[in-house]
């Protein structure tokens, strides 16, 4: 999820933690996103501005069209650029204010800026009075497949919170069973879970401050499983250098973990994968940092020294903001490459082709056109079947500005034979943070489940709507998806795994808890046992 976010809106809504600056993440993009707010910084530029002072409104007369040529020119030079209906018309004030701000501490100085109240003016003219969202699909014939819950519950109590950030369903070579690794940002632990309908049961491998990614692989080559975490270094956004990569050796419970690279921003995604075809793993990194951190980097293995792995870093792209990066053959010649989802005021899902020797093209898979759109997270699929990777891409992050959006949606990104891919809107959901792709009812074709997260301080100013936390797109033929909501108005969730969770051959769904609310603990796990008379399908099985 672009995770780090979850954890501003969590902040955000529990008054014994530091609210991050800006407000609020989630994944709270409190964390991702508040370099988002480096957009509205964009716009909120002044005439004096190194003075750190926000101006005094002016009564000259202004030209409006002019002044949209400024902003244009202004925002336009590093994101795209904002447009009005992004915001409801009362919170345009607020965004360039603030804005404004994080101009003053960005030490540009390169572009002429406009004054930021004749910026206000101009957003305030042609935003809309509210946001318009489109009306809630539902299927008419209603969910034809049936689930029975069990849950997990968290174990702790205050001031500690559940806050699962990532989910990962594997399997265990030792006992060839299903098994589900997670991560959870406030308890500070990764821990492993086994299913069981009766009675599923938690061990704790390790202790890390604030995990938010867990990935297996045999990193030393040894034969055995291991596991590799992406630590954010704190649970709240901030510019540091305590994010980490760690290794766990044979993920053997209560292990110290071995740093495999310090010194980084807010790491939120690791990737095992062998990218220079030398026969040893490397690991791509996600440091999503926040305002001046955060880069897309490489851990390239050159050798195991005392039976630990040795790396080289490299830098791949100095943006900030990246979430996720799977790795994937994209373009089918031999070599492995990935695909990297960028937020903050990027918003952007862009491939990155290994040409070898260390050298990799960049591609752009898809672009918003607006820097606050809400990209939450992405998953590398086919799901039309035709034989090449598609991406299936969300945009529901809430907290870049706390308002749910016309833009939060689903998205298929589909692979053409070139880039950018065809963006085919699925289905709108209001906060949606994760979609993943499987074979839910048994038919042979690809199905989607998503998951929402929507905090309390946003369901609060909301109208009294109801809201689905968990859908199932049903793909009734081919590229033609039925919506069915599966669970709504009920705490959201920001991290989902799909998969046979006790090989009997049907898909289960685990659901992770986040406390958004003052004195509501949801459950650690939530996990949706595909009912006895649910259809078999085939690509449940599959780790």
């Amino acid at each position: 999820m672009r995770l780090s976010l979850a954890q501003s809106a969590v902040v955000a809504s529990h008054p014994g933690l530091d609210r991050p600056a800006h407000g609020s993440q989630a994944h709270a993009q409190s964390g991702r996103q508040v370099t988002r707010f480096l957009l509205v910084l964009a716009l909120s530029g002044t005439l004096g501005c190194g003075s750190g002072q926000i101006p005094r409104p002016h009564a000259e007369p202004v030209d409006r069209e002019q002044i949209g040529r400024q902003v244009a020119a202004f925002c336009g030079d590093c994101h795209a650029v904002p447009p009005p209906a992004s915001f409801p018309r009362r919170a345009w004030r607020e965004q360039v204010e603030l804005g404004q701000r994080f101009y003053v501490e960005s030490g540009r100085n390169d572009l002429p800026v406009p004054r930021m109240n004749d910026v206000i003016g101009h957003y305030e003219s042609l935003a809309p009075e509210e946001l318009v969202l489109p009306p809630p699909e539902e299927a008419a014939d209603g969910v034809k497949i049936r689930f029975e819950r069990t849950f997990v519950e968290f174990p702790y109590n205050s001031p500690l919170f559940p806050a699962v950030s990532h989910l990962r369903r594997t399997r265990s070579r030792a006992e060839d069973r299903a098994e589900l690794l997670f991560c959870d940002m406030s308890a500070g632990e990764v821990r492993r879970l086994i299913p069981d309908r009766r009675s599923s049961r938690t061990e704790r491998i390790t202790k890390i401050p604030h995990p938010d990614h867990v990935e297996p692989c045999d990193l030393d080559g040894d034969g055995q499983e291991d596991l590799v975490v992406a630590d954010l270094g704190s649970f709240s956004p901030q510019d540091h250098d305590r994010g980490r990569v760690l290794w766990l050796r044979g993920g053997a419970p209560d292990q110290e973990p071995v740093v495999l690279a310090e010194g980084l921003g807010r790491v939120a995604d690791v990737q095992p994968a062998d990218l220079d075809s030398d026969g040893d793993l490397d690991l791509v990194v996600a440091d999503f940092g926040w305002r001046s951190t955060g880069r897309l980097r490489l851990l390239e293995q050159i050798r195991v020294h005392e039976s630990t792995p040795r790396f080289r870093q490299r830098l791949l792209d100095d943006r900030h903001g990246v979430i996720h990066t799977p790795v994937v053959d994209l373009d089918r010649d031999g070599r492995l490459d990935f695909v990297a989802l960028f937020s903050q005021e990027f918003e952007s899902v862009e491939a990155f082709l290994n040409r070898g020797q260390g050298l990799f093209e960049r591609q752009l898979i898809f672009a918003a056109e607006d820097p606050s759109f809400g990209s939450s997270g992405i998953q590398l699929v086919d799901l039309d079947a035709d034989g090449d990777t598609d991406v299936l891409y969300t945009s529901g992050d809430t907290l870049d500005g706390f308002h749910i959006k016309p833009s939060h949606a689903i998205h298929w990104l589909e692979n053409q034979g070139r880039f950018p891919f065809q963006d085919h809107v699925l289905s709108a959901m209001p906060g949606v943070m994760r979609a993943l792709a499987v074979d839910l009812d048994g038919d042979e074709d690809l199905d989607v489940v998503a998951c929402a997260f929507l905090p309390d301080r946003i369901l609060r100013g909301a109208s009294r709507r109801e809201y689905d936390s968990l859908i199932w797109l049903e793909q009734v033929a081919p590229r033609r998806f039925l919506r069915h909501g599966l669970q709504r108005s009920e705490d959201g969730h920001m991290a989902m795994e799909v998969g046979d969770l006790n090989d009997d051959g049907r898909t289960d769904l685990v659901l992770g808890g986040v406390a958004h609310r003052t004195g509501s603990t949801p459950p650690w796990l939530t996990i949706w046992w595909g009912a006895a008379d649910q259809p078999v399908a085939a690509a449940a099985r599959s780790p």
